[in-house]
């Protein structure tokens, strides 16, 4: 028998193949044993085969077309402010509160239309007077002492006349001089001058006004109300009432605070959220897919897991630019877009008014 030696080279290469296939004869054995258990295995089949059939598992919904959205109320935001300069002394409502149209909701300081109104009204009562003193006419003592003085004229003149007829025939048969006589005569010619006087008095104070001035009372008092109205409207302006039933949802101005017709900022924001609605803007290359009743899901980041359900209520009438903003700077907003208003079921009614959502219209 022939003994065979090997250098060192030789006898690690020898190893390095016996430890190959030792390894490929174990990877070999665990494959075929696990082919083996998975042939055999008896475990059943996942719950998700076992409890869909086929035919039977619903669809997902297909959406068509997707475009952004805000959630508003019932009636669009209302930005409730004065109509006069003041500083504001009141706020009678809190962030939140609901409130019926009418409500006062703030008050603001005008002592000085206060007392322009007060003014105003005093005007206002004298010219009534006025008017009343010159229909009622004279005093009923100034009455008495016109028809007394003319009764007195009345007794003069009755007695000058008389004297005078005398003194004619006496004239005539010579008993008197021609002095006496013309005497007589202007004695009674003064007399019933008095009694016209008199007449004329009685008439006056018992005369009823005349047109024109029964019409200058009348203008004057217009002018007293219009005076007084005029104050009364500004000083209603003081106080800042409710226009709409709804939400009080922010306030912008609190008392102390002044309130000036230049600036731009509300006392407040009102909208009423008995419902809510969401205002998508459509482009007007995707008009043709939508129909009013039209059912679409709203998306919103705060509830990712969570589709708002809503159906199209009604369609704009006048095209316009848009206005909500997605956020993505490859987004357009240059392209004229229709407001397509959106009805939410009742049971989504947790978005806050002014959130920003995505609606997906379905097919």
């Amino acid at each position: 028998m022939n003994t065979i030696f090997l250098n060192s080279r030789e006898k690690g290469t020898l190893v390095m193949l016996t430890l190959c296939c030792v390894l490929s004869a174990g990877i070999g054995l665990v494959f075929a044993k696990f082919k083996s258990e998975k042939n055999d295995s008896t475990s059943p089949v996942p719950p998700a085969i076992e409890t869909a059939p086929a035919g039977l598992a619903a669809p997902e919904p297909e959406v068509i077309l997707a475009a952004q959205a805000r959630v508003e109320g019932a009636s669009e935001t209302v930005e409730v402010g004065a109509a006069i300069d003041g500083l504001l002394t009141e706020v009678r409502v809190s962030e939140g509160q609901i409130v019926r149209a009418g409500d006062l909701l703030a008050v603001l300081a005008c002592n000085d239309l206060r007392a322009e109104m007060a003014t105003a009204k005093a005007s206002l009562e004298v010219a009534r007077q006025n008017r009343e003193r010159l229909l009622r006419g004279s005093r009923d003592e100034e009455r008495h002492v016109a028809q007394a003085r003319l009764q007195s004229a009345e007794a003069e003149a009755k007695a000058a006349e008389s004297h005078w007829q005398r003194m004619v025939r006496l004239e005539s048969s010579g008993d008197i001089s021609r002095d006496q006589l013309e005497q007589a005569t202007r004695n009674f010619e003064v007399a019933t001058a008095n009694l016209h006087t008199r007449r004329g008095e009685l008439a006056f104070v018992s005369a009823t006004p005349l047109p024109e001035e029964t019409a200058k009372a009348e203008a004057e008092i217009r002018a007293a109300e219009e005076r007084w109205r005029q104050n009364a409207a500004r000083l209603d302006k003081c106080k800042i009432s409710a226009p709409i039933s709804g939400t009080v949802l922010r306030i912008h101005k609190h008392p102390g605070e002044t309130v000036s017709l230049l600036a731009s900022q509300p006392i407040l924001e009102l909208a009423d959220t008995s419902t809510l609605r969401a205002r998508v803007e459509v482009d007007e290359r995707d008009l043709g897919k939508l129909h009013t009743g039209q059912k679409a899901l709203l998306k919103v980041d705060a509830y990712p897991a969570q589709s708002f359900i809503a159906h199209i209520a009604s369609f704009g009438q006048l095209m316009g630019r848009r206005r909500v903003k997605s956020g993505d700077p490859a987004d357009k907003n240059d392209r004229d877009v229709l407001e397509v208003m959106l009805d939410l079921d009742r049971s989504n009614q947790q978005l806050a008014v002014g959130l920003r959502v995505t609606a997906q219209f379905l097919k």
